[in-house]
């Protein structure tokens, strides 16, 4: 199940690349614009995936890539990500038309969330690690492989403008993630995080992991001895973490306050306890 919990900045933006993206499609099969405002023009520049192909592969990389990265840095460094990615990925990319290459030209970028994409899978990449491992005729693969083969894709999807956009993200990404020039001790601020909460309300707040934290109950009068009354049975309580399990699932990019809850109320099954959460 696709699920999106405690990840509202990269459901916020999944659903407004889907969105735009379907939108700006239909009024083009249509012989429509959308319009010529400033403000739309802007807004399709970063949301609108020109063609099905590169909106649904788009939509795998935000989702398989993006929605770790935050809950691995937390939404408000994770915001400070996107932006600083997404900013140095436009000075590359302009960087470069500027150079002169007679092929580079400011027209032929792709629009939509490249250079955000393409930078929360070179954090993925480097960060999280490969679950399982399979051979097919002798070649080694893993359950990351077929994110990669995604993003190939996706790179090649619209020639050397394609390959331009999505590699200024891979760069950008890369930077970010081996912490060049202190980057990662950025993040939003606080009245930012405050102001977003107020505005979209119950979609920052993450769903309470069920069987997590609830007390025992037990019916009036049980457990005193009172004749005619009978005791409700003893509850047990839920076994401590596993510290094995708990440093395998923090290796795959969840913080300890995620982790776990989620091993508590599965009895330190794994598998169960990624389900849980992802």
């Amino acid at each position: 199940m696709l699920e999106l919990h405690h990840v509202p900045l990269t459901k916020t933006l999944i659903a407004a690349t889907l969105g735009a993206s379907l939108l700006a499609q239909a009024s083009s099969r249509q012989g429509r614009r959308l319009g010529s405002s400033s403000l739309v023009q802007v807004a399709s520049s970063a949301l609108v995936l020109s063609n099905p192909q590169s909106l649904v592969l788009g939509v795998v990389l935000l989702w398989s890539c993006a929605r770790l990265a935050e809950r691995h840095l937390g939404s408000a460094k994770f915001a400070a990500f996107s932006f600083i990615c997404t900013t140095f990925g436009y000075v590359l990319q302009r960087g470069l038309t500027e150079a002169g290459s007679r092929w580079l030209v400011q027209s032929s970028f792709p629009t939509g969330p490249w250079a955000f994409m393409f930078a929360s899978l070179a954090y993925w990449a480097v960060t999280v690690p490969a679950c399982t491992k399979f051979q097919v005729c002798g070649v080694r693969f893993t359950d990351k492989t077929f994110i990669y083969l995604a993003g190939l894709q996706l790179l090649r999807s619209q020639g050397w403008s394609s390959l331009l956009a999505g590699g200024a993200g891979l760069v950008a990404g890369l930077l970010y993630t081996s912490n060049a020039l202190g980057v990662r001790n950025i993040r939003a601020p606080r009245f930012l995080c405050r102001l977003a909460s107020k505005l979209l309300g119950p979609l920052l707040e993450p769903p309470a992991i069920p069987g997590v934290g609830q007390a025992s109950q037990q019916r009036p009068g049980a457990g005193h001895g009172n004749p005619g009354q009978v005791q409700a049975p003893a509850m047990r309580a839920p076994p401590a973490p596993s510290p094995a399990a708990l440093e395998q699932l923090m290796a795959m990019g969840f913080s300890e306050g995620q982790a776990a809850p989620a091993l508590v109320a599965t009895g330190n099954d794994v598998q169960a306890a990624i389900a849980l959460l992802v």
